[in-house]
């Protein structure tokens, strides 16, 4: 998959979740990711698990915020910027 920008959980009160896992399995953002928020602030809850050789790639910030979860499990993450912010 592949995409400019995302924010998984972007709104309060709501729940996104992006799991990538399996060889093969690639997420790439040419832009930002956010987790649990948006670029911006906090939002709702946001889950992103990368597991089983799954690979996830980030050309620019990865905004990982207070009702954010990240959870590797044998996979990869890069991003060319990571940010933990607490709201």
């Amino acid at each position: 998959m592949s995409n400019p920008s995302a924010a998984l959980g972007i709104v309060a009160g709501s729940t996104g979740v992006a799991t990538v896992t399996d060889a093969g399995s690639t997420w790439h953002s040419s832009g930002n990711l956010s987790v649990g928020g948006g670029i911006n602030g906090a939002g709702g809850n946001g889950e992103l698990t990368v597991g089983n050789s799954g690979l996830v790639e980030v050309d620019g910030t990865l905004q990982l915020w207070s009702t954010g979860t990240v959870t590797l499990d044998g996979g990869s993450l890069n991003a060319q910027i990571a940010v933990r912010s607490y709201q």
